[in-house]
């Protein structure tokens, strides 16, 4: 991995949530972070705009069910209407 890389606790601090937490993001799907060498996680700047989008989404009160359908949808601007009607 390179330097442009930052590792789960660096992610956790720079969004103010615990590591528990973006684990748990990643279990239900919506984070896929690369794996180093030695297995740890490590996210880059396209991992680090998902997480953005997923605590930004979270913000407007969409529930994790409503947040992965949106990230698994992003050009489809029917979906993105009824969701955002639910808001």
């Amino acid at each position: 991995m390179n330097e442009s890389t930052l590792g789960i606790g660096e992610v956790a601090n720079l969004f103010g949530i615990t590591t528990k937490t973006v684990r748990f993001y990643e279990t239900v799907g919506l984070v896929a972070p690369e794996r180093a060498e030695n297995d740890y996680r490590r996210f880059g700047p396209a991992h680090i705009r998902q997480l953005l989008r997923i605590r930004q989404l979270q913000a407007l009160g969409l529930s994790l069910q409503q947040i992965r359908d949106i990230l698994e949808n992003e050009l489809n601007a029917d979906r993105w209407q009824m969701i955002l009607q639910t808001v």
